[in-house]
């Protein structure tokens, strides 16, 4: 493994255009987590080689969410009804693979 992709999406949640905390519905320990913030939900899909197999992931998370409760609306963004939310995309490279890259490069 020299290359991995990861990430962890924050949502908030709705239920008939209203806000629901997300600990109504999520663990904090769960692929469909908590963002150290009970309010806010995150989707935790690990890491993968591949961005396509790490969008999969992403997708079945969401599934999941949706079947545990069908009337749930996801929300994402920057900032939504008040709350700052977001998620990032992480990176990561072999050490060695890196210094190749660095010497082929420059």
């Amino acid at each position: 493994m020299s290359f991995t992709i990861g990430a962890d999406p924050e949502l908030i949640c709705h239920r008939q255009g209203q806000f629901v905390p997300a600990h109504n519905f999520f663990k904090s320990n769960s692929s469909f987590g908590l963002d150290g913030c009970e309010s806010t939900a995150e989707i935790r899909p690990g890491f993968s080689e591949s961005p396509i197999d790490l969008t999969s992931k992403i997708y079945q998370i969401l599934d999941y969410g949706h079947d545990k409760a069908l009337d749930l609306e996801f929300i994402s963004g920057h900032y939504v009804n008040d709350y700052s939310i977001g998620g990032h995309t992480h990176f990561s490279i072999d050490p060695f693979l890196k210094l190749l890259m660095d010497w082929i490069l420059f």
